[in-house]
């Protein structure tokens, strides 16, 4: 007769991997496929909704009203959206209720297309650009 594994004594059964073991196991193997792999975040653009590496999009953010094309190294605090560089995205994502809702605060101050092209230009030609 074949007692089940549950109805043995503990000195029997074989010992169970505990919990945090399981989980360290898991988050090793997870740290291991992501270093292999070349991860690049992928972001939607505000106008046509299409994604894109977040690379090929110009963010904009929001600080104190006033909407602004992003740093070099993308580290301006504030809340932010993506654009894509085209001139169409560009005339749709730059209205004030279309800003407005996609960074979920008052926009007062908002760029001309001119100026964050201008912004945009600078932040490639840069040596500080830091590719992702």
């Amino acid at each position: 007769m074949k007692i089940e594994s549950s109805l043995q004594p503990r000195a029997n059964r074989a010992p169970r991997c505990r919990g945090s073991q399981a989980a360290h196991a898991v988050l090793q193997r997870t740290r291991l496929l992501t270093k292999t792999r070349n991860h690049e975040p992928i972001r939607m653009c505000i106008a046509c909704r299409t994604r894109r590496p977040a690379r090929e999009l110009i963010r904009l953010e929001v600080s104190s009203g006033q909407v602004m094309v992003s740093d070099l190294k993308y580290k301006l605090a504030g809340r932010g959206c993506y654009v894509c560089p085209e001139d169409v995205c560009l005339a749709r994502a730059l209205k004030k209720a279309r800003l407005e809702r996609a960074l979920r605060k008052g926009c007062l101050v908002i760029p001309s297309r001119d100026t964050v092209m201008r912004g945009y230009r600078q932040k490639r030609r840069s040596d500080d650009y830091v590719d992702r």
